[in-house]
């Protein structure tokens, strides 16, 4: 026995070291944020104007988007190999989310010149594709690419082709997983370039595990504060674009499991729900489309197959950007839930109703157009014009939302029967007290009686 104590007391303390690691976990570390400013001379109304709010913006966008302990990275771009001397992207601060650094980083930018004499180019593909990954280090992250909209690597004339060229790689690069936009009106005026209108921000995620992070940060009200409107998702177009809001039912529904419950007696019921539509398809108005309701019954929880639904209205009109449509009433009759044993004390059913928008017909929200038309290779537009010469004319990320023609929010619904079980404890005790009839009766058959009879007086 003294012998094994020892031995006991290493294992322990073994057991504990190996139990350290998961019981003190560190969190994980903040996303790094990648900011690509572009520095060719195409901007330099934006830098010159001391009018123009491009520099304050830049600065409060790092301010808003990243935490104090995000790694930051803030790098200038224009055309790689064109500045003696300077590679583009240009490192310009490396560190922690530091509101001075950072401002000292951005108010530090210039407009290079090539030995010629004249303002560098830009690359986009080069900068985002090529530039964003090494300065990121291969890891993933979220990458602010702020510029004019205006593609020019040698200078070509034909820049509005290669801005649209640029736009298409955004939509098929597989390791740009969210792409999100915020075109900025800002007017301002240089001595080389005249009169520039406006400037766009790109919010795109680097890899996977990005993706959730930067969708946090773009729903945030830093951001929507910051901004003054609502943030573009232009990629995926495929995630959810309505939602359905419950505003009433017709009995009292919980939520749990992942699931709205209704609690039942087993026997048919008639299930009223209210409420709106939500589009969330930012920048897009949904002019009209049709309203279909389904239901899929859950195989491992079934008895809900007879359900019966319907929808009022059965269309729908001008449901704005990020608003919601007029009411919508929904109604289920609910078949009804039997025992499957007489001693069960409740049964389950569950499926999902499926609230479709077919036949989806889109407009735009003015808002969002007026912005996007003060930005080269979009300016084109008109905030009166109709979604087809719109979609003529916009580069293609910016259309792609349009393609959607059916949008389905789906509500999983669980039905929970309750069975009244006093019947249950009415027959127990009925074939108890038979039992114990029965019992008496055979037991009174079998006891031995003594009589005492007089036979002539004995």
């Amino acid at each position: 026995m003294r012998r094994a104590l020892p031995f006991l007391k290493r294992s322990l303390i073994a057991m504990w070291w190996l139990a350290m690691p998961a019981m003190a976990a560190p969190a994980p570390a903040p996303m790094t944020q990648l900011f690509l400013v572009q520095n060719s001379g195409w901007m330099a109304p934006f830098y010159d104007d001391p009018k123009g709010r491009f520099r304050a913006l830049v600065t409060g966008l790092a301010a808003a988007g990243a935490g104090p302990e995000t790694p930051v990275i803030i790098a200038a771009f224009n055309k790689d190999g064109q500045v003696p001397g300077q590679h583009s992207p240009q490192l310009l601060y490396r560190g922690a989310n530091d509101g001075n650094a950072v401002k000292g980083a951005i108010d530090g930018i210039t407009l290079p010149r090539k030995v010629s004499g004249a303002y560098a180019d830009s690359d986009f593909e080069a900068a985002l594709f090529a530039g964003a990954p090494s300065l990121l280090g291969g890891k993933p992250g979220i990458i602010w690419f702020i510029s004019n909209n205006q593609n020019a690597p040698d200078g070509a004339a034909d820049w509005q082709a290669r801005s649209q060229h640029f736009s298409a790689a955004l939509i098929a690069q597989p390791h740009i997983t969210r792409v999100y936009a915020h075109p900025v009106r800002d007017e301002v005026n240089s001595a080389n370039f005249g009169r520039k209108e406006g400037f766009i921000i790109y919010a795109l995620a680097y890899g996977k595990a990005a993706a959730t992070t930067l969708d946090a940060i773009v729903a945030s009200d830093r951001l929507r504060r910051l901004f003054g409107s609502p943030v573009a998702r232009l990629k995926p177009i495929d995630r959810q674009t309505i939602g359905f809001r419950l505003e009433n039912a017709s009995v009292d529904l919980t939520q749990q499991e992942g699931y709205v419950q209704v609690t039942s007696d087993g026997g048919p019921q008639q299930l009223t729900l209210k409420g709106r539509l939500e589009n969330r398809l930012y920048p897009f108005v949904i002019r009209s489309a049709d309203l279909v309701v389904t239901f899929t019954p859950d195989k491992t929880q079934p008895g809900l197959a007879g359900l019966a639904l319907a929808a009022r209205p059965q269309h729908i009109v001008n449901v704005p950007a990020l608003g919601r449509s007029a009411p919508v009433t929904i109604e289920l009759a609910l078949p009804a839930l039997p025992q499957a044993r007489f001693t069960d004390r409740e049964r389950r059913a569950a499926g999902v109703v499926s609230i479709a928008l077919k036949k989806i017909e889109y407009g735009w929200d003015h808002e969002f157009l007026g912005r996007l038309s003060a930005v080269p290779a979009t300016d084109v537009i008109s905030t009166t014009a109709e979604t087809q010469l719109v979609r003529i004319n916009l580069p293609p990320i910016f259309v792609a939302p349009l393609s959607i023609r059916t949008s389905t929010s789906d509500l999983p619904l669980q039905v929970i029967a309750r069975y009244d079980r006093l019947w249950l404890w009415g027959t127990l005790s009925g074939l108890t007290t038979l039992l114990l009839c029965v019992w008496w009766w055979g037991g009174r058959a079998r006891r031995k009686y003594q009589f005492l009879v007089d036979l002539d007086g004995e």
